[in-house]
């Protein structure tokens, strides 16, 4: 008996792979970035606006768009974006669809989101003390609108979070000298632009790297909530079905009786597919792909089948809402399946049971299984 954690649940463990490839992602883009604004020019002077874009107000905005668009939209975020590039394997679309129809894709996605750009972070960080290290870094500011009384109300607004870091703390004095103008140049000791680095590295640290790291346990948590709370309602469904309480379970049959079309429902492995065929093969007429795996034109090319149906269906996934909608419109038999290396075993008698009691809901459509079970549940 095969129980497929992944499957079933695909955010209990996530998928490992994509996330490594979203946090590579996220580094990359952070290392590039990074070091292309702390370089600075040939002078070396770093303008503290470019570095306040980059690692407050893209940091601060990207997060208001992703938050409320998780709470009152589709979810856009970064991770989101990045899924769309024409660089996914088919396993991993289908990943998206599977995380779709369990309906976690949203918070999946807003998660990973979050692991991107902790790792941009990360790296900004890591480039930021290399070059601290390694060269000297000369922090300046430049603005034909702005003054330096204009910019420190703003920067000790900013710097709130961080009152307790003295060293971190902008001064009228250090923006005056610090402030670089290719009009009137001023003869500053290197020392003095140097100051800027503490302030600069709060800023990262307050702006990016904690909040996105509070976000991203948050979100773990309401994930596995939900994970939880849908454990001990199969729970309790379980126990309430051994209280012996009566319930109309659906006939097992054992055999086809009319030509039929196959439909792998949820990505069922060839391998076993084709055992099936096998086994009805004067039965079975054409095979087709329908359910949270199969791309939009194979689930309507299914829809469009006029002859019955043969829909084969994992035995340990829980019926769900989108296989009784599509069951609404056709007519034929339900086949649950269960394999382990590629090989077909029974049915546990509890799934057999589940779908049993689905069965027995949808009209036209009758429960078939390899043989008679062993002891009827």
């Amino acid at each position: 008996m095969t129980y497929g954690s992944d499957e079933r649940y695909p955010i209990s463990n996530l998928n490992y792979k994509v996330t490594l490839i979203f946090a590579g992602a996220g580094f990359f883009l952070g290392t590039f970035i990074s070091w292309a604004i702390l370089i600075g020019d040939d002078l070396g002077r770093v303008n503290i606006l470019y570095l306040l874009v980059i690692y407050l107000i893209l940091p601060v905005a990207s997060i208001l768009i992703s938050t409320i668009s998780l709470i009152f939209g589709g979810g856009i975020n970064l991770a989101r974006c990045l899924k769309y590039l024409p660089l996914w394997s088919v396993e991993k679309q289908q990943l998206w669809r599977q995380l779709r129809h369990q309906g976690f894709d949203r918070l999946w996605f807003y998660q990973c989101s979050q692991i991107v750009a902790m790792c941009f972070s990360l790296s900004g960080l890591m480039v930021f003390f290399m070059l601290l290290l390694a060269t000297d870094v000369n922090f300046v500011w430049r603005s034909t609108l702005l003054t330096a009384q204009d910019l420190i109300r703003l920067l000790s607004w900013l710097s709130t979070p961080w009152s307790f870091w003295e060293g971190a703390q902008p001064t009228i004095e250090l923006l005056v000298q610090t402030q670089d103008s290719r009009i009137a140049p001023q003869s500053v000791a290197l020392s003095t632009y140097a100051q800027w680095w503490q302030f600069v590295l709060a800023i990262q640290i307050f702006y990016s790297f904690l909040p996105r790291g509070l976000l991203l346990i948050g979100t773990r948590l309401i994930i596995l909530r939900r994970l939880s709370l849908h454990k001990q309602n199969r729970l309790s469904g379980d126990s309430k079905r051994h209280e012996g309480k009566k319930e109309l379970l659906a006939t097992v049959v054992t055999s086809i009786e009319k030509h039929c079309t196959l439909i792998n429902w949820g990505g069922i492995p060839d391998v076993i597919v084709s055992d099936v065929e096998r086994h009805f093969p004067r039965q079975i007429i054409d095979r087709l792909y329908a359910g949270p795996t199969a791309e939009d034109s194979q689930q309507s090319v299914a829809q469009q089948s006029e002859v019955p149906q043969l829909v084969l269906v994992k035995s340990w996934e829980p019926p769900l809402a989108e296989l009784a909608d599509y069951l609404q419109t056709g007519a034929g038999y339900i086949m649950p399946l269960d394999w382990e290396q590629s090989e077909k075993v029974p049915i546990d008698s509890f799934h057999l049971e589940e779908w049993r009691r689905f069965s027995a809901a949808q009209k036209d459509w009758a429960l078939l299984v390899w043989s008679e079970p062993s002891a009827d549940p």
